[in-house]
C-alpha cells in the first residue's frame, strides 16, 4: 500500500524493466484509480537509459522545493517533470505536485535542474 501510493504520486511512471512481479495494488478501488490516470494522463519522453525516478527511500535527505513562474513564484509549475542532472552524470526526474513543490536534493551534491517537455497522449 505505501509503495502504491508512492507509485501514484509519481505518476506510475513506467517500468524500466519488464516484471512479473505481484503487487498489491490487487483492490478494485486501486486498479480504477490507476487504470483512469493511465488512460487520461499518459506522458512521453525519452529518458537516457542512467536515469530514473525520484525515490522517496533513496532520496530521503531531499527536501521540499518550490518551482514557480515570476517574481515570488506567484504561479507554479504544477504537474511538472524536473530533470536534475548530477556532476557524476547520474539523472534523476521528479514531477511536481499541483502546488508547484517538487523533491529536490541538497546542494552539497551539486546539479543542474531543467524541466523536461512532456508530450500528452
Amino acid at each position: 500500500e505505501i509503495d502504491f501510493e508512492r507509485r501514484k504520486a509519481e505518476g506510475f511512471p513506467p517500468a524500466l524493466y519488464p516484471s512479473f512481479v505481484s503487487t498489491p495494488e490487487a483492490t478494485p478501488e486501486q486498479q480504477v484509480e490507476r487504470e483512469k490516470y493511465w488512460k487520461e494522463n499518459i506522458e512521453y519522453f525519452q529518458r537516457e537509459h542512467n536515469s530514473r525516478w525520484y525515490d522517496p527511500i533513496l532520496d530521503k535527505d531531499w527536501k521540499k522545493a518550490k518551482y514557480g513562474v515570476g517574481k515570488g513564484l506567484r504561479t507554479p509549475m504544477a504537474k511538472q517533470c524536473i530533470k536534475y542532472t548530477f556532476e557524476d552524470g547520474s539523472i534523476v526526474y521528479a514531477k511536481t505536485n499541483h502546488k508547484g513543490e517538487v523533491p529536490e536534493p541538497p546542494t552539497t551534491m551539486k546539479f543542474t535542474t531543467n524541466k523536461v517537455e512532456v508530450v500528452k497522449n
